[in-house]
């Protein structure tokens, strides 16, 4: 199992819109992801863990769209 990445809420923004999602939802996708954008701060490990269990994508599969 991979290990989560430490990132920051824009790089989370940034990999999701890779796989797809756009700021207010993914088209073709009946998912609703919410994900914490604070200047510069890392997201919390349960955090993004949480984020990608509502996106539906692994932590290999996050890892590869950053």
């Amino acid at each position: 199992m991979t290990r989560l990445p430490r990132v920051t809420g824009k790089d989370a923004l940034k990999a999701l819109q890779q796989d797809g999602f756009e700021k207010f939802g993914a088209p073709g996708k009946d998912v609703l992801v919410t994900a914490p954008v604070h200047a510069g701060r890392t997201i919390a490990p349960k955090t993004l863990a949480s984020i990608l269990k509502q996106a539906q994508l692994t932590a290999e599969r996050f890892a590869g769209l950053l």
